[in-house]
């Protein structure tokens, strides 16, 4: 996937679909159906060895775990800075914390 100064170029058929960022940060997000303790080693290295290869930040989230963050941070900044502070603690340790929530809906 080519960046452009501008956006990105997505590979599509019969053509390639331009995406226009507007100024805006380009993440990746990628979302399984569930991840185990023993296997979130083996999960997060290939999504973190991406990370270097594109410089761009990616988190990894089960579907579980995508649910509860999106229950309980409700706006877009919030649900962000949530991803974000997953990517930190995934390059900090060298792997994706399982995202778990044991506090009430935060609102706003």
């Amino acid at each position: 996937m080519p960046r452009e100064t501008d956006g990105v170029v997505i590979a599509g058929r019969p053509e390639p679909i331009g995406v226009p960022l507007a100024g805006r940060q380009l993440l990746g997000l990628i979302v399984v159906r569930e991840m185990f303790d023993h296997d979130q080693v083996a999960n997060s290295e290939p999504v973190l060895a991406m990370v270097d290869e594109l410089q761009l930040p990616i988190m990894l989230i089960d579907y579980p775990g995508l649910h509860v963050v999106s229950q309980n941070l409700r706006t877009p900044a919030r649900f962000l800075n949530a991803l974000h502070d997953l990517f930190d603690m995934a390059l900090e340790r060298g792997q994706f914390p399982r995202s778990v929530w044991n506090g009430p809906p935060l609102d706003g």
